[in-house]
């Protein structure tokens, strides 16, 4: 397990354990689970301008990674990362193809009131894309 995968997964399971209690233990690190994870970052966009801004990281930083690591335990891959967001990204369908998703800037701005950008349904189309993906195909999810 390579170190950036094996903090992404320590950062999903915190996530997990600090925000299960307030989602009844919907984070279960299943694709139906980001459901849960679009509803808390509603309900958390209506206070995410008087957070103070270490709050409001921690909160992209911990989502991102339940997310990604939701997406590898879906559909395996590699982790990467990306020095322009500053955060991680998977790989999937490798050596075939690679289908990435780079989930950071979609949670941050569903954080901070982007209602279109639906968690769940970005990674419906990255996961729909990972498993009917050709040969040699490169696509980006984010």
């Amino acid at each position: 397990m390579s170190e950036l995968q094996n903090q992404i997964q320590k950062d999903a399971e915190f996530a997990a354990q600090q925000f299960n209690p307030r989602l009844d233990d919907q984070l279960d690190f299943s694709a139906d689970s980001l459901s849960a994870v679009d509803e808390m970052l509603e309900e958390a966009s209506d206070f995410a301008d008087e957070m103070p801004e270490e709050r409001t990281n921690s909160i992209i930083e911990l989502m991102t990674a339940y997310t990604l690591f939701v997406a590898y335990k879906e559909h395996g891959g590699e982790f990467f990362w990306s020095n322009e967001y500053n955060q991680p990204f998977l790989v999937s369908g490798m050596p075939e193809s690679r289908i990435s998703l780079l989930i950071y800037p979609a949670i941050k701005s569903r954080l901070f009131g982007d209602s279109g950008s639906r968690i769940s349904f970005l990674f419906k189309g990255f996961s729909e894309r990972v498993k009917s993906s050709e040969p040699n195909t490169e696509a980006l999810y984010m």
